[in-house]
């Protein structure tokens, strides 16, 4: 029993510790536009990669996304809801400061396209804390 209890104990301990040596999300930036009729906003187009068992936490943008996996599969959830999965070809929505996050806890990579619709010079993102 002592055994098991141990093995629990550590398990329970090593769990953050994979947590955080996740691999991370690799984002490149296609374009920044302004955006027509609005001097003060701009669309920002990124291609990101996201290997498998990689994870972006809890996070908000200040203006809408708009988003299309190109390959692989996606979770996405909002803040007190359950996971959804987008395949290939699929797209999603988040509206402006919606805390969500996103992983691909599959075996191979996953692909997505978005498109940020936000306010001049400012982040596309901004961690919960």
């Amino acid at each position: 029993m002592r055994r098991i209890a141990l093995a629990l104990l550590l398990s329970a301990v090593a769990l953050p510790v994979y947590a955080a040596d996740a691999p991370a999300p690799e984002r490149k930036v296609l374009m920044t536009e302004p955006l027509t009729g609005s001097p003060d906003k701009q669309v920002v187009l990124v291609d990101v990669t996201w290997p498998a068992g990689s994870a972006l936490g809890w996070h908000t943008h200040p203006g809408d996304e708009y988003a299309t996996v190109v390959a692989g599969e996606f979770k996405l959830r909002s803040e007190g809801g359950e996971w959804k999965t987008y395949k290939t070809g699929e797209s999603f929505h988040n509206n402006a400061g919606v805390v969500h996050e996103g992983k691909n806890d599959g075996t191979v990579p996953a692909r997505t396209i978005q498109t940020y619709v936000v306010a001049k010079d400012q982040p596309v993102a901004t961690m919960k804390k």
